[in-house]
């Protein structure tokens, strides 16, 4: 069962999540710092999901593929704002990026999310995201192809 702090079940999230306790020896210093959000953030354990948001739908906006999915896992604690957070969603999705939120816990702010989902057990993730998926992908198919 999820609790209510990450640092509690990093254990169980080390093969999906795993932040560099030096990031900046991690990263290559050729990349341009559009392609990254700031460093600054992560170092400090701050996790602003709009901002994440905003720079994963620019990086997707770059690929040519027809359908664009953006996975957002949260516990519901956004360091930023809750309108700003709708914003990115809004500018995300009027982009042609579907938006899925994952909502870890019973916190609130995945609620945000046109697309989202509540887990409560580690082992509901990946069945939570491959359903997700699966119908987007399935809707997608229907909108391009024509078929109600």
């Amino acid at each position: 069962e999820f609790k209510d702090s990450w640092r509690e079940n990093y254990q169980q999230f080390i093969g999906l999540i795993d932040f560099s306790r030096n990031l900046r020896d991690s990263i290559d210093i050729g990349i341009s710092s559009e392609l990254i959000p700031p460093i600054s953030m992560f170092e400090k354990g701050t996790n602003i999901d709009e901002v994440n948001i905003m720079h994963a739908t620019k990086r997707l906006l770059n690929h040519s593929s027809n359908t664009k999915m953006l996975v957002v896992l949260s516990d519901g604690m956004t360091r930023g704002t809750l309108s700003e957070l709708k914003n990115s969603i809004n500018f995300a999705t009027k982009s042609g990026v579907d938006v899925i939120g994952i909502g870890i816990g019973n916190r609130g702010s995945w609620r945000e999310y046109i697309n989202n989902v509540q887990i409560e057990q580690p082992e509901q993730l990946i069945h939570s995201i491959v359903n997700i998926t699966k119908d987007i992908l399935i809707k997608n198919i229907k909108l391009t192809s024509g078929v109600a």
